[in-house]
């Protein structure tokens, strides 16, 4: 290697922090070094999105400006320094993290070629305490690495929005404790239930834990902080509301918001009646421009639509995370809409959304898990240029999809695990398919690979057992990855056309 990169690149820093803080809960009991890599993919859980995030946000753009330092870009040496080290993401020097202990794993069912290990990681939160993750490396040439094998796409992520420390509270009071006949009664069934908070007491994460049948939540006027994760729980709930007028929220029909109604900060679990008057749909008031991270969170109620306003740009990171009781509930998105971000449908009972022309980025893991997903409808005249890295991931009833000419790039894990995706299109102007781009899709029968594509990585089509790929270069170019056609059963189909210069 002749000149290791920077993991972690200032334009990044800021949110791969704030992941870490996300996920810190979930790595506070990842202390324990494991026994070999099946228990690593097994255990990483929420903690592991976090690097794979740097893998996904910042390899591949940092390790090409590397190349572009030491090389003419575009040159055979950039795309072979590129080649050389797409694989391996150097570790050394990373920021808030110690490295504590490590293991080094080797068997007959070791999947690398060099010693693997796990680190047990400490990170620091100034005043919060420390918090530890298992991370996996590889040691390549002497130095420690990740490697993306064992940095799947998250899959069943627990409580992937706390975020640990404590609540911002009024002066002189204290975090609620509720009694254990309190926690009995709002935990079994019978009987509308409503717990009033004092003004000498505030919620955390704690409060309301097991109180599955509490409905209503009274807060005091003098609420500091309000987050999802208090009522993460609740999944009867159906309204939050105060006992008198507060300065900095406003409760409508139970349905948080800031003061001035800008911005929806929470909408209970179970929510479907206003007034004892059951609801089919929800319309986001026209004021409200921003919607607050995981305000959806495990929504279970009965609406059968929520309907956006024109003013939302953002559809935030996990909005609707594992929302949706059935798949019959409808997003009816907005046209104006620019992003849909990290998280935002993970493992939602959606089956089918409009994604409006405008949108111009469907992020990471936008749609991960989403398993009763069959129809994305995108529009031939979509604004859309980038679908972030494993953000169809695991949505194994998606059948078809039309990817845009403004995507020029698929990344990694972007269709992994689409087991029923049939029909797809590429750009004519794509130019890279990532890293087990469409890895297990077992219904792609036959695609046509434009002489564009600049780049393909390791096992994009792999344990793709009927795909016949038809490729527009009359040999395989030297930038793509030396694996890109590892597990692709039937040999691929090259042409004779010669690549576009």
């Amino acid at each position: 290697m002749k000149k290791p990169f920077k993991l972690f690149s200032k334009k990044y820093f800021i949110v791969f922090l704030s992941v870490i803080l996300a996920l810190g809960i979930i790595g506070a009991s990842a202390a324990i070094i494991l026994s070999n890599s099946d228990d690593i993919v097994k255990n990483f859980q929420g903690q592991k999105l976090a690097l794979e995030l740097c893998f996904a946000g910042l390899y591949e753009e940092d390790i090409a400006k590397v190349a572009e330092s030491t090389y003419p870009k575009d040159s055979p040496e950039y795309y072979n320094y590129i080649e050389q080290n797409r694989d391996t993401l150097f570790v050394e020097n990373m920021p808030l993290c110690t490295i504590t202990e490590f293991a080094v794993y080797s068997g007959a069912d070791h999947k690398h070629t060099e010693a693997e290990a796990s680190f047990t990681v400490r990170h620091t939160f100034g005043n919060e305490g420390e918090q530890y993750l298992e991370v996996c490396f590889v040691k390549h040439n002497g130095k420690w690495y990740l490697t993306p094998e064992v940095l799947p796409s998250i899959i069943g992520a627990v409580n992937p929005i706390s975020q640990g420390g404590v609540a911002n509270h009024a002066p002189n009071t204290t975090p609620l404790v509720l009694t254990s006949a309190e926690k009995l009664a709002y935990s079994t069934g019978g009987g509308y239930k409503t717990h009033t908070v004092g003004q000498d007491h505030y919620v955390n994460n704690q409060t309301f834990e097991g109180c599955t049948n509490l409905h209503e939540i009274i807060l005091p006027s003098n609420t500091q902080e309000i987050r999802s994760e208090f009522f993460a729980d609740c999944s009867s709930l159906v309204a939050v509301s105060f006992d008198d007028e507060s300065d900095l929220f406003t409760s409508i029909d139970g349905v948080l918001y800031n003061k001035d109604v800008t911005k929806l900060i929470y909408f209970p679990r179970g929510k479907g009646v206003v007034n004892t008057i059951p609801q089919d749909e929800f319309h986001i008031p026209n004021t409200v421009i921003a919607i607050e991270g995981w305000a959806f969170f495990n929504y279970n109620g009965q609406l059968k639509k929520i309907v956006f306003p024109a003013s939302i740009k953002t559809v935030p990171q996990g909005a609707f995370y594992g929302a949706f009781s059935t798949s019959s509930t409808q997003v009816l998105l907005n046209e104006g809409l620019k992003k849909i971000d990290t998280f935002a449908f993970a493992y939602s009972f959606i089956q089918s959304i409009n994604i409006p022309k405008s949108v111009i980025e469907i992020n990471v893991e936008a749609f991960v898990g989403a398993s009763t997903l069959h129809n994305v409808i995108i529009p031939e005249d979509s604004a859309l240029q980038t679908i972030g890295s494993a953000a169809f991931n695991g949505a194994n009833n998606l059948y078809s999809i039309y990817i845009p000419q403004g995507v020029t790039k698929i990344e990694n894990w972007a269709f992994d695990g689409c087991h029923n995706l049939s029909e797809i299109t590429l750009p004519e102007n794509i130019e890279s398919i990532g890293m087990f781009a469409f890895r297990d899709c077992y219904n792609l029968i036959e695609l046509t690979l434009p002489s564009s594509i600049k780049y393909i990585g390791k096992g994009a089509f792999c344990g793709n057992n009927i795909l016949t790929l038809h490729i527009n270069f009359s040999s395989q170019p030297p930038s793509w990855h030396k694996n890109w056609d590892y597990g692709l059963r039937i040999p691929a189909v090259w042409d004779t056309i010669t690549p576009s210069s």
